[in-house]
């Protein structure tokens, strides 16, 4: 699957997580009416093109998860996540999504970003719906003084003029959409920032 090798009881978990999603996406306003009928391409498949570009040991932050993506399906992938979303319905969600699939792995922030740190030295952020990559930069320059790297997914349209990003074209098909996933490197450290290989 996209080159990642799931763990074996990956696909019963997101049976349960896709069920629960599908269950309660009107109610809690978790993702649009039309996103029920592409979750697999265009939400699950763009989440594990993620772990791509993760080493196994990394620590995750996903920055306002919403209904799970990246973050949750990385976590089913055995990454350890924590997930940053401030709207309590969706955070609960979250929660119950953790304990239904059993994720020890998984811990659930109600918070904004700004709050919920302080962030680990080479904590690795991902992020899908807060904004463009120069504004998800700026803000976690602002929450960390010490190295961190950041993998969003953008089109042309949105590259920012940074020299230590990488751009990876998604794979498009599977993915019902293109685009890039952008990593990003960056230390505080002098003659320190670099461009992810």
């Amino acid at each position: 699957m996209l080159g990642v090798s799931p763990p074996p009881d990956f696909h019963r978990r997101l049976s349960v997580y896709l069920d629960m999603l599908t269950d309660c996406a009107g109610r809690m306003n978790l993702i649009g009416p039309a996103e029920t009928g592409r979750l697999w391409g265009r939400h699950v498949l763009e989440s594990v093109a993620y772990a791509a570009f993760l080493k196994p040991d990394s620590e995750i932050t996903d920055i306002g998860s919403g209904a799970g993506f990246p973050g949750f399906v990385l976590s089913l992938l055995g990454f350890s996540t924590t997930l940053i979303e401030p709207r309590r319905k969706r955070a609960a969600f979250l929660e119950t999504a953790v304990r239904e699939c059993s994720l020890e792995n998984c811990t659930v922030r109600c918070a904004r970003v700004e709050e919920a740190g302080p962030y680990a030295p080479g904590t690795v952020f991902t992020s899908r719906a807060v904004g463009g990559p120069g504004t998800v930069i700026s803000l976690i320059r602002g929450l960390t003084r010490d190295r961190f790297s950041l993998l969003i997914r953008v089109d042309h349209s949105e590259i920012p003029p940074e020299g230590c990003s990488v751009l990876h074209r998604l794979p498009s098909p599977p993915l019902d959409r293109g685009g890039f996933l952008l990593q990003y490197s960056h230390s505080d450290e002098p003659n320190t920032e670099r461009c992810t290989e």
